[in-house]
């Protein structure tokens, strides 16, 4: 399966307002890093009612308060907006409080097995399985004055699923998933003061095959090659928002879990 290369689909220029007739909806996904000070990588992207996407913007940004201007900036609602949870976590959870974002947290497969989360159907008893868990409260001010104030809402999600789904998308299979022209052209300051972009660190993981010697059975092997990963994280967060309203098939086989 071997490395890859983002797919630029083009059409249309990182600098140019952004417009484009067929966009439903457009989220906004916050990666939070700590190493060289505290600061954020944020994806903008639109997509269509039928899964056709494309990127608006990719930034690095330095505060919480950037965060809200850059969805401000670009007409995203605050429930369209979504934190990463992993890192950080009592801080990212007292932000979303306050402005309204979703939280989200990923949770990696166990024992081989992979883990997706059950979903009452609307016309049957039966549960689907989703690669996002329903939405879970979570209380900033618990045990204190503040306590049931104002909660953040958010979700857990399959890093599994994200993982093979960007990828897909990366290779440029299936529906459209569009990146502007000059999107090389955008670079910031990286991990150790190196000098990233956008493309780098969405082909900041590769996939490869092991073969397991007792039971003979091929798995995949995600292997980091990249140190500077934040922007391929945001696009997979972007994935799970666009599989909670609809906009891409989300149901699972449950015999994956």
């Amino acid at each position: 399966m071997g490395g890859s290369n983002a797919i630029i689909t083009g059409g249309y220029s990182i600098k140019e307002d952004f417009q484009w007739e067929k966009e439903a909806q457009r989220f906004l996904a916050v990666d939070v890093q700590e190493r060289g000070g505290r600061h954020f990588w944020a994806v903008a992207r639109a997509w269509a009612q039928f899964g056709e996407s494309r990127l608006i913007r990719p930034e690095r940004l330095v505060g919480w308060a950037d965060i809200d201007q850059m969805a401000k900036d670009l007409r995203i609602p605050a429930n369209k907006v979504c934190v990463d949870a992993r890192y950080a976590t009592n801080e990212v959870i007292e932000n979303c409080a306050r402005y309204g974002w979703t939280w989200m947290q990923a949770d990696e497969s166990k024992d081989g097995k992979r883990k997706f989360y059950a979903h009452k159907s609307d016309e049957t008893e039966n549960n689907i399985m989703r690669p996002f868990s329903q939405l879970v409260s979570r209380d900033p001010g618990i045990g204190t004055r503040n306590q049931a104030r104002k909660l953040a809402y958010g979700c857990h999600f399959s890093k599994d699923w994200v993982r093979d789904s960007i990828q897909r998308r990366i290779l440029g299979e299936g529906i459209e998933w569009g990146l502007p022209d000059d999107i090389e052209d955008l670079t910031w300051e990286g991990t150790n003061t190196k000098q990233t972009n956008y493309l780098d660190q969405l082909n900041s993981w590769m996939c490869a095959e092991k073969t397991d010697p007792q039971t003979n059975k091929v798995k995949k092997i995600w292997k980091m090659i990249r140190r500077d990963d934040h922007l391929r994280a945001c696009e997979e967060m972007q994935l799970i928002m666009a599989a909670g309203q609809n906009l891409i098939p989300s149901e699972v086989d449950s015999s994956e879990s």
